[in-house]
């Protein structure tokens, strides 16, 4: 009796009982065969079935106290054990094609948006603020990150500009 499949002669060591009982006459190596193949393909078809049910229950699960905790943990210790590999990773991830072309995208959003000082910006501990695309005024740090803002994004603006606007006239004007 030879496999079905491949053609070799089936001996009690290379046949599956379960085969043997089915009258499946298939060896082993092409029954290990078929069985990657109809794992993969199950797998395939159930995660499109379960879509949500899975990131429904990956969202949950990610969120939990725990999990965040230990991954935060996990990460930290990580990088002491890996600081010189994950620095020299980095290192060549920027010399490379993908990190040159990322820089390229990143500094393209960025030249989009001028650069008009409005004040001096020699004093230490202060950043520029966007407050259009194109005016800059150099404020305290503690001031610009109070309320997160994206300008290209018009994420906050309103209310990060009257802060600013408050600041500038107490600052200035007012010589508080």
């Amino acid at each position: 009796m030879n496999c079905c499949v491949c053609g070799v002669e089936i001996t009690d060591n290379n046949i599956y009982p379960s085969c043997i009982k089915r009258h499946h006459y298939i060896c082993k190596l092409c029954q290990n065969k078929a069985n990657k193949k109809n794992k993969k393909r199950n797998s395939i078809l159930y995660k499109e079935r379960h879509k949500e049910d899975i990131k429904k229950y990956n969202s949950e699960y990610a969120s939990r106290p725990e999990v965040v905790s230990h991954r935060k943990e996990y990460s930290q210790q990580y990088y002491l054990n890996n600081k010189e590999l994950i620095l020299t990773r980095n290192s060549n991830w920027w010399k490379s094609s993908s990190g040159k072309e990322f820089c390229k995208k990143h500094n393209a959003v960025r030249r989009e948006m001028g650069f008009i000082p409005l004040n001096d910006c020699s004093i230490d501990g202060w950043v520029g603020h966007h407050l259009d695309l194109d005016y800059v005024i150099f404020i305290p740090e503690e001031l610009h990150t109070s309320t997160y803002h994206s300008v290209t994004k018009d994420i906050n603006m309103n209310i990060i500009n009257d802060k600013v606007y408050e600041w500038f006239v107490d600052y200035y004007f007012k010589g508080v």
